[in-house]
């Protein structure tokens, strides 16, 4: 369901505030995402994350 992986997603806004390890392995991820083909929504919410 694109709108609950948009929901589920939007916990990756936060990973700048995590310990460097965590942050830096939920910024790889975020990035692997942005290269995914995603529904609009959770291309908006990675975009953002990432910005």
């Amino acid at each position: 369901n694109p709108a609950l992986a948009a929901r589920l997603l939007s916990a990756f806004e936060q990973w700048r505030v995590l310990e460097p390890k965590a942050g830096a392995a939920a910024q790889a991820t975020l990035k692997r995402l942005q290269e995914a083909k995603l529904s609009p929504n959770s291309a908006d919410i990675v975009g953002r994350a990432l910005g």
